[in-house]
């Protein structure tokens, strides 16, 4: 955070930003293959899980390569968005990958071994 103000110290001093805030209650859920390049209506499916959900979207990014989708949710909302969002794409087949919220060790999610998938 320092250096994020550090590098933005100009902008923030004659208040062309706002000072940086924090929010520790919102995770990441980022829906990510090749397969997604090019699928017309994927992104909507995902919208429309997570609403059915009852779980509001804060922001939402894609990368210009389509291979991701990134929503940002409330921490209490996370998980049930990643099991609408699995059942809408059909991925029940596999266990989950771990949900890993904002702020877990500064913003870093804790290690864990990947299984092999064979």
């Amino acid at each position: 955070m320092h250096a994020l103000e550090s590098a933005l110290s100009l902008e923030l001093a004659h208040g062309y930003v706002h000072p940086i805030q924090v929010d520790r209650n919102v995770g990441l859920l980022a829906a990510v293959g090749e397969g997604m390049q090019g699928k017309p209506g994927l992104a909507g499916r995902i919208f429309t899980a997570i609403s059915r959900a009852q779980v509001n979207i804060i922001a939402i990014a894609q990368g210009s390569s389509e291979l991701t989708i990134a929503v940002v949710v409330r921490r209490d909302g996370l998980e049930k968005a990643v099991k609408a969002v699995h059942a809408e794409c059909g991925l029940g087949i596999r266990p989950p990958v771990p949900v890993f919220p904002f702020g877990e060790s500064e913003g870093l999610a804790p290690s864990h071994k990947a299984k092999s998938r064979e």
